[in-house]
């Protein structure tokens, strides 16, 4: 009988002795997977983030050159007033100005052509040609763009 005894106890030590390696092997390569899958979506949000405030930058200006045109200016002097942004091109046309039950108003179409991706230049040199997914870092492929049009209304000053 204690010959039985001893060995239940023996038993009962090794079996709470511990994780082996394996376990801890298992649980460290889950952790180190969550971690990297937290890692690339971080970059994911901050690359969406900056692609959105470019584009609402971009909007802003477009409609406030929209604004100024309403307000009398003429295009030429427009582009002088708002402040540089390399990332928006805006560009003029006349448009039929007619409107029905109004009359005859002046009218512009302003297109913005908005950059919404960085420069190359401008990143650095791991991130070049990643930010918007398929361009390459030798710049074969074009910036991502969008393009806003707004047709602009004013009253014709006699």
């Amino acid at each position: 009988m204690e010959i039985s005894s001893s060995l239940i106890r023996k038993r009962r030590r090794h079996s709470a002795a511990g994780y082996t390696l394996v376990e801890v092997l298992v649980a460290s390569s889950i952790l180190a997977l969550g971690i990297s899958a937290a890692c690339v979506l971080s970059l994911a949000m901050v690359t969406q983030e900056e692609m959105t405030h470019r584009m609402e930058r971009s909007i802003s200006l477009h409609e406030n050159a929209v604004r100024l045109y309403q307000l009398g200016m003429e295009p030429a002097d427009i582009a002088g007033v708002l402040p540089g942004n390399d990332d928006l091109t805006l560009s003029y046309a006349a448009a039929p100005g007619a409107v029905a039950g109004v009359g005859t108003l002046d009218a512009q179409l302003i297109t913005a052509t908005i950059l919404t991706t960085p420069a190359d230049s401008s990143l650095p040199a791991a991130a070049r040609g990643w930010t918007a997914g398929a361009r390459r870092s030798d710049d074969t492929q074009p910036r991502a763009s969008r393009t806003l049009t707004l047709t602009a209304y004013r009253a014709v000053i006699p």
